[in-house]
């Protein structure tokens, strides 16, 4: 009977081994998976929760089972809490014990609820999540056997070596890409750039700085970060859904300064159906594209002052109420209202394929005259429009196009269900023959509409 009795602490050991292993396969399975790649620029696939499954455990219980970032022995908190409270009455826990255990649980709760999107929220709970299972763990073990505690940390460390070699590519990356900027994504163009210019960051030409500490670890220039108090009237306009894109350019132009904002793509990415979309398209130059970095300047003029002193030729035989169908399957609706200026195209029925497309818009040259638009020069097409919002993806957008020897597209996506205005140019190619330009509707059903207004179009001999 003693003999059995001995086995007891290595049967308990290999169940919870066995346990071990299968928590760690499973999780490991559901946060490592690829989510589908039309997910795969959403601001959740960049927060890893693009998924149920990943949002409630790299997200809502994010301390416990986000091994990239905070390990795998973590998990382990919760029979080891379990056990804490559970035997909290027969083994006396001190009160200021159980005081702790519980501000622990209230923060873990708060963090879990409001910070479950960012990793770096979840981190401040770390340090004491990992102590904590390291202390409760030597409390459960301390009356046992040495061979017996060997063996638990053992397990322990080996948790741990595999969680490293399981993102030691991750975290070499990241170490190469932000202290020895040995990686290949850094950014060294931009930040020689940035370092070269001497009007970059001065009283009249601020950087505004949209979450990028790069900027600040490898240049010498000043900046106003975007939760800077001092600026965070920038960033609250930037990030409205609806707000004047005039009144923004006069604060940010004018009232703080700023000539260039420093974004990265994800950043940007997020905030494609606010107002920083749009004031980027049409207030703004994009001055580099550097490994997923990007400076834009901002105009010296309000776009809409741009185009009427700056020596661009307007087409007036073009506006909303001129648009003619370039290619259609299936039956479409096309009302023009002379009053608005505003057209408004929605679908009826489809064809007999089930597919409904319309492509309406301009032609410089075709059967009822040519518009003269001379090759070399640039063509301008702003436009004011709204799309229901299950319709911003890759087969709705805004192109203009040229033709020498094939047709060669220029396309601008749609980024938000309500009134936006967009701005696409494209340099006509020396040898073109023709030119197109207009919008790409792909409907999904009859109660899909795309509402068209403020149509303008110019030709310049140099860009916008």
């Amino acid at each position: 009977m003693k003999r059995i009795k001995n086995k007891k602490p290595f049967i308990f050991c290999l169940i919870a081994l066995l346990v071990s292993l299968l928590v760690l396969y499973l999780v490991y399975h559901v946060i490592d998976k690829r989510a589908h790649a039309s997910l795969s620029r959403s601001p959740e696939y960049r927060a890893e929760i693009e998924t149920p499954g990943k949002k409630w455990l790299n997200g809502y219980f994010g301390v416990f089972f986000r091994f990239k970032y905070l390990g795998n022995i973590n998990w382990l908190a919760v029979p080891l809490v379990l056990w804490f409270l559970l035997t909290g009455k027969k083994k006396k826990r001190e009160r200021w014990q159980m005081a702790l255990a519980f501000v622990w649980l209230v923060t873990l709760l708060f963090l879990g609820l409001k910070g479950y999107y960012n990793s770096r929220y979840l981190l401040t709970l770390f340090p004491f999540t990992a102590a904590g299972v390291l202390l409760l763990s030597w409390q459960l073990l301390k009356d046992k056997k040495n061979h017996l505690k060997i063996l638990c940390f053992s397990l322990l460390a080996l948790m741990c070596l595999y969680n490293i070699y399981h993102y030691f590519a991750g975290y070499t990356l990241f170490w190469e890409l932000r202290v020895s900027r040995k990686n290949i994504h850094f950014p060294h163009q931009l930040v020689n750039y940035l370092n070269s210019r001497s009007n970059i960051a001065a009283e009249n030409s601020r950087v505004f700085v949209f979450n990028q500490p790069l900027y600040y670890y490898y240049t010498n220039k000043n900046g106003i970060d975007y939760v800077n108090p001092f600026s965070y009237e920038i960033f609250l306009g930037l990030r409205q859904k609806e707000s004047s894109r005039r009144k923004l350019y006069l604060t940010i132009r004018k009232k703080f300064k700023v000539k260039y904002i420093l974004i990265g793509w994800a950043e940007e990415n997020e905030y494609q159906d606010r107002m920083f979309a749009e004031f980027l398209n049409c207030e703004c130059k994009l001055l580099l594209n550097d490994n997923g970095y990007r400076l834009y300047e901002i105009r010296d003029r309000f776009l809409n002052r741009e185009l009427r002193k700056g020596g661009y030729k307007k087409i007036e035989a073009w506006d909303s109420l001129s648009l003619s169908i370039q290619g259609i399957r299936g039956e479409f609706d096309i009302s023009k209202d002379k009053k608005t200026g505003m057209a408004t195209v929605s679908n009826l029925t489809p064809n007999k394929k089930g597919q409904r497309l319309i492509q309406l818009g301009f032609r410089a040259s075709g059967k009822k005259g040519k518009i003269e638009i001379p090759a070399g020069q640039y063509i301008h097409f702003l436009v004011t429009a709204k799309i229901p919002k299950h319709l911003i993806n890759k087969d709705n957008y805004i192109f203009i196009q040229d033709l020498t020897d094939k047709w060669e597209r220029q396309r601008l996506y749609f980024r938000a269900h309500l009134w936006r205005t967009y701005l696409i140019s494209r340099k006509i190619r020396e040898s073109s023959s023709d030119v197109m330009l207009g919008f790409r509707f792909a409907p999904q059903s009859t109660r899909a509409m795309i509402k068209i207004k403020n149509i303008q179009v110019y030709v310049s001999d140099k860009p916008l």
